[in-house]
């Protein structure tokens, strides 16, 4: 059995049509998380890469919203777009047959990671019961510490070169002494900032009404066309309803 993990597949056009050419039989296991929570953590783990300047975290996914760094920052509109989940699900089922999909919400798994976990391992066809300790253990947890987050742009600054919008970046191939020490303080500066357990900061009403209005339209249609509701079980793919046209 092989194995690819890749989030921002389902959220770009290409890789649906590239997959199913070379792997047409594969089976698909797809975890959603709530989309204004996905924004956020977005967001934050963009800035931290460099992909979006460092910025309050309200202040700057305001902006994002309203499309003000679509233009200069070739990711932004990933913050947004990506947690389109209905509209990325027709996408990958207008390939591949829904009965190779498994939908799951990551709401559901920190709740029963045990019956998730089961669940996934039933629709891969791999043997049930067995639960590896990484299961109950949080990883890349976000890191909101408006100190982190400057760190982690410096050490950006010195460690990499980034491409015109910001879509990609390269490690630069040599650097000066200076350069490197001033580097390597800020990263173990960055690290030491993150393990400061920072509170999720709290998005003002308006901003948190619009971004859930955002979102309104394609959550009925996911729960609609696939029977998910953050907070739900997940559904087996036989359990999904008929997909409604129009």
């Amino acid at each position: 059995m092989r194995l690819l993990k890749r989030p921002n597949y389902l959220g770009l056009d290409g890789p649906a049509s590239r997959l199913f050419s070379i792997a047409p039989d594969c089976r698909l296991l797809v975890m959603l998380r709530e989309p204004r929570e996905r924004a956020v953590s977005a967001y934050v783990h963009y800035q931290r890469f460099g992909f979006l300047p460092a910025e309050p975290v309200a202040e700057g996914l305001a902006k994002v919203f309203a499309g003000d760094y679509d233009a200069q920052y070739a990711r932004a509109a990933e913050v947004r777009e990506f947690g389109l989940y209905a509209a990325a699900l027709t996408r990958w089922s207008d390939v591949f047959p829904r009965e190779q999909l498994l939908v799951v919400t990551f709401e559901s798994f920190k709740i029963e990671p045990r019956a998730v976990f089961d669940r996934a391992c039933a629709f891969l066809g791999v043997q049930q019961g067995q639960y590896p300790s990484a299961l109950f253990e949080r990883a890349n947890e976000g890191a909101y510490s408006p100190d982190s987050m400057a760190a982690y742009q410096t050490v950006n600054d010195v460690f990499f070169r980034y491409s015109e919008g910001r879509m990609t970046r390269r490690l630069r191939p040599s650097l000066s002494p200076a350069k490197l020490l001033k580097g390597v303080s800020a990263l173990s500066l960055a690290r030491s900032a993150r393990q400061s357990k920072s509170a999720k900061p709290i998005l003002p009403h308006d901003l948190a009404a619009r971004i859930s209005d955002y979102y309104a339209h394609d959550l009925a249609r996911l729960e609609k066309d696939w029977g998910i509701s953050f907070g739900a079980p997940a559904m087996a793919p036989h359990e999904y309803p008929e997909r409604q046209h129009g």
